[in-house]
């Protein structure tokens, strides 16, 4: 072939494919365009959007344009939201799509044109609060990782909500931190909730338990310097907690120097000792006293925290099962060296109306879990059969029949 020619060839056909490739970029522009334009019509429109947008999105010239961010999120949001289940199966993670092409949108570099702003702005609330109404159901399905995925997206876009919407609808970083945070719990990732919850502690989180959970994480990494930092920490913040206080207790148990415990609690006490915020401390120290064979001294600091406090449920249930423990003492003697029934009866009936009302207190207590309240409902209801009071037994049955059936 004369290489003239040939040479002559390659140049005629250079315009024209430089003609194609302009015109295929401004196809897929009008992809773009196509899809916003069925936005307006009926929802199984959304099918021909939703090819023609993923199209421009994957296009060199398109797909990292503001434009097409803009129309995508909105493409997404509308597929999250459709009536029909057709168009709603066209993509199980609409929400999460939409919210991060909203992102996508405002985090990009390129200069946009004031009414795509302007729609973006109000149109990318509606994707955030899909994007967290979403994440319900990827806990439902135990899809954790995704759940907390569709959580960070939400808190992404945060900054760009500037009459904070979603702030006052109670989206805040807070809220979603947490929530993050209990996905990962479910997740059982120790360092994705260690992770979490430093940064609820970092914005000072309203919420002591954070410290406690903080706590026993450093403690099963055999790191109990850091666990009681984090436990002094919470109780800085909500001094006297109850969980807080368990942990230290758990904390000094397994260090064995419940001592130094009982040094700390008794310097707390001995600063205001009629302080009410001291029933706590009182009720930790009669624990001690108790775990010590004390039992005296231990009742005494019961009833003290349940002087300075009445509503302190778990000293009332300590020291109501005290009595019933001494009972149940009393009890294992008979047939022992001639000991009768009909001689400890009385005593025994004593020990059981004495912890009736403490136990009976501690069971009005709504906020322990249905295990608890079983086991209190449990202790009470063998009372009430010694005492011979059947209506109090049977009111105990169905309360423990409700409890375990809602297990």
């Amino acid at each position: 072939m004369n290489k003239n020619l040939f040479h002559g060839f390659s140049k005629l056909i250079m315009p024209a494919l430089v003609l194609f490739t302009g015109s295929a970029a401004q196809a897929q522009k009008d992809k773009i365009s196509t899809a916003e334009m069925k936005l307006t019509s009926n929802e199984m429109d959304l099918i021909d959007a939703k090819s023609a947008i993923d199209q421009a999105a994957v296009f060199e010239t398109t797909k990292a344009t503001p434009y097409m961010y803009l129309v995508k999120g909105k493409v997404y949001q509308r597929i999250y939201n459709s009536p029909v289940a057709q168009i709603k199966d066209l993509s199980k993670d609409a929400a999460y799509i939409s919210a991060a092409s909203f992102l996508d949108f405002f985090s990009s570099p390129v200069k946009k044109k004031s009414f795509e702003m302007e729609d973006a702005k109000s149109s990318f609330l509606q994707s955030a609060v899909d994007a967290y109404n979403d994440h319900i159901r990827l806990l439902n399905e135990e899809n954790y990782g995704d759940a907390i995925r569709n959580l960070e997206m939400v808190k992404a876009l945060l900054p760009y909500d500037d009459q904070k919407v979603l702030e006052q609808n109670n989206l805040t970083v807070g809220k979603l931190t947490y929530a993050m945070y209990s996905a990962a719990f479910s997740k059982k990732d120790t360092a994705l909730q260690e992770k979490f919850l430093l940064d609820l502690i970092a914005m000072n989180y309203p919420d002591a338990a954070i410290y406690g959970t903080l706590a026993r994480i450093y403690l099963e990494r055999n790191k109990p310097y850091v666990a009681l930092k984090y436990i002094n920490q919470g109780l800085e913040v909500k001094p006297g907690d109850p969980g807080l206080i368990r942990e230290k207790i758990n904390y000094y148990i397994a260090k064995n120097a419940t001592d130094t415990l009982l040094d700390e609690i008794n310097a707390v006490i001995a600063l205001d000792p009629e302080n009410a915020d001291n029933s706590q401390y009182y009720y930790i120290r009669g624990s001690l006293y108790e775990q010590t064979k004390n039992l005296d001294a231990a009742k005494t600091s019961y009833i003290k925290a349940m002087e300075l406090n009445p509503d302190n449920f778990d000293a009332n249930w300590n020291l109501g099962a005290m009595y019933v423990n001494e009972a149940n003492d009393l009890y294992k003697t008979i047939g022992v060296n001639g000991v009768t029934k009909a001689s400890v009866d009385v005593k025994m009936k004593g020990y059981y109306e004495s912890a009736k009302p403490f136990l009976e207190k501690a069971a009005s207590n709504d906020a322990y879990s249905s295990a608890e309240q079983i086991s209190l409902c449990k202790s009470l209801k063998r009372i009430y059969d010694y005492l011979g009071e059947k209506d109090k037994s049977l009111m105990m049955s169905s309360k423990i029949k409700g409890l375990e059936g809602g297990q």
